[in-house]
């Protein structure tokens, strides 16, 4: 395997994305957690036949959320690995990781589109907000009430009136 996003750390849970056209593997933390753990199910929770290759994983509300290249939303019951949804946001390459502030999801792509999902067991895309096609493939960051979104040209704050 080929690794390049990074694992996801929850209490008892280790989300463990592998490389394009592998799989994404759930381990339980615990005693049984050592050496090649691959055949064990005291340790592998979960496998999912399909894996985020940049994005890293963001769990909230009991539901992994992993952003795909190609710009679709896979939403996973952390419990069992079944997926809850996969839909797409945006048709271009996503590069970042999403952002989770409170319900919403954030997360750029390379021809400039920031897309804000709603958080939950049901596909929500609340908005868009087109940046003039500045790439954007660093991932966002929320500080104080702003959002930060750094592009090729030029680093955004947005917040509310």
């Amino acid at each position: 395997f080929r690794f390049v996003a990074s694992p996801c750390v929850v209490p008892g849970t280790i989300i463990v994305p592998t490389c394009t056209r592998g799989t994404t593997v759930a381990l339980r933390v615990g005693d049984d957690l050592a050496g090649d753990c691959s055949s064990n199910p005291a340790v592998v929770r979960w496998v999912n036949p399909l894996t985020p290759d940049v994005s890293i994983p963001v769990v909230a509300d009991g539901l992994v959320y992993m952003l795909h290249k190609d710009g679709k939303l896979q939403c996973v019951d952390l419990e069992t690995g079944k997926d809850v949804y996969m839909e797409r946001t945006h048709t271009a390459q996503h590069r970042s990781s999403q952002l989770l502030v409170g319900d919403r999801l954030y997360f750029g792509s390379n021809d400039g589109v920031v897309s804000v999902v709603k958080a939950g067991r049901t596909f929500e895309l609340l908005d868009t907000v087109d940046l003039g096609g500045e790439a954007v493939t660093a991932s966002l960051v929320a500080v104080a009430g702003t959002l930060y979104v750094r592009s090729y040209a030029a680093l955004y704050a947005i917040r509310e009136r």
